[in-house]
């Protein structure tokens, strides 16, 4: 008989990865510190930022092999798209980008009020082919690796236990990891609509090509408007001071949008999980009317099923029981990586202060 649990993830699982990143990541950068000759040049900081996506697979690998549980179908890589689903995705990444922008920009415009100064930029060869070079490691390596990781691993570990607790795990971990304060609020919410969406399509393929949508259009904005620049011969100009004033109607605006972007996604999300469905060939529930008899007079019942009649709960995700041992370790797993990328998080704005 086929061990079931092989293809899937417990909440274990989902704390040992994180734990696992966490020691990567810092051999990786004690590497670096001890051969700074690795990114002494753009060529290499690029190769050593693919190196450091990298990680994540190598994390998702080992914990699977340990656990021996199948990578494939435990993280859905196993499922299919359509152009329909690819069509859908860009269109949350839009969304996201277009209704998520105003909030975000609010809150860094609260860290400048502080004093926070950005340093954020895109490290490319320039020119076209460094935008080229851009789309394979700021676009489809980290909507990839990240991927398989946050949604892979970390979300669907809580499959079975809960649905909230794993999407908000997944995303505050995958903001966290970001270490960039500008970034937080927009990571934060993108964390959430990855989780939502993957939870409810059991798809991950579509947060991948929503997160790798989410670069691309990034990065495309990005190049447009150094190209502008250049064949204008204007620089990026001194930055106008925000009021008070200004911050206070940024958060009003980016509350509102990012709601109505909340609702948009929802509502997409629906199209996205029936099209999931329709091409990875699973049943879809539907209603069904029965004829029951209480003490003498019939009376008809509706019931949600599924393909083959069984009712819908009963083809969901078996309920985990950790022991109270797993309970610990996971809690213990989380705060490790959540210190960890707190701290570089707190470090990173005192630096930019």
């Amino acid at each position: 008989m086929e061990d079931l649990t092989k293809k899937r993830f417990d909440i274990i699982d989902g704390g040992l990865v994180c734990v696992l990143f966490v020691a990567l990541q810092y051999v990786f950068y004690f590497i670096i510190s001890m051969a700074p000759w690795l990114i002494s040049d753009t060529i290499s900081y690029i190769v050593m930022s693919v190196v450091l996506e990298g990680l994540f697979v190598v994390a998702v690998v080992t914990v699977a092999a340990s656990r021996r549980k199948a990578v494939v179908p435990a993280t859905t890589m196993n499922k299919k798209v359509n152009w329909a689903m690819v069509g859908m995705c860009a269109l949350v990444s839009v969304v996201c980008i277009v209704l998520f922008s105003d909030l975000s920009n609010a809150f860094a415009y609260t860290l400048e009020a502080i004093g926070y100064r950005s340093t954020s930029e895109i490290v490319s060869l320039g020119g076209v082919f460094g935008y080229l070079i851009n789309i394979v490691t700021v676009c489809a390596v980290p909507a990839l690796c990240e991927e398989l990781m946050f949604r892979g691993v970390v979300l669907n570990s809580f499959r079975g236990y809960n649905k909230w607790i794993g999407i908000s795990v997944s995303a505050v971990a995958f903001m966290l990891m970001h270490g960039n304060p500008e970034q937080t609020i927009h990571q934060l919410l993108l964390g959430f609509v990855l989780g939502y969406i993957v939870w409810e399509t059991r798809n991950i393929w579509a947060s991948i090509l929503i997160h790798f949508f989410n670069n691309f259009f990034a990065i495309t904005l990005s190049f447009i408007m150094s190209l502008v620049r250049q064949n204008s011969g204007e620089g990026s100009g001194t930055p106008e001071t925000i009021t008070s004033g200004q911050i206070a109607m940024a958060w009003i605006m980016g509350i509102g949008l990012a709601i109505i972007g909340i609702i948009v996604v929802w509502w997409i999300t629906k199209y996205l999980k029936k099209q999931s469905q329709k091409t990875n060939g699973e049943a879809q529930p539907f209603q069904e009317v029965s004829t029951i008899e209480i003490d003498g007079e019939k009376t008809e019942v509706e019931a949600v099923v599924s393909e083959g009649g069984k009712p819908a709960e009963a083809v969901g995700e078996e309920k985990q029981n950790p022991t109270p041992a797993g309970k610990y370790l996971t809690i213990v797993s989380y705060i490790c990586f959540a210190a960890y990328f707190v701290y570089e998080w707190v470090r990173t704005l005192i630096y930019h202060l």
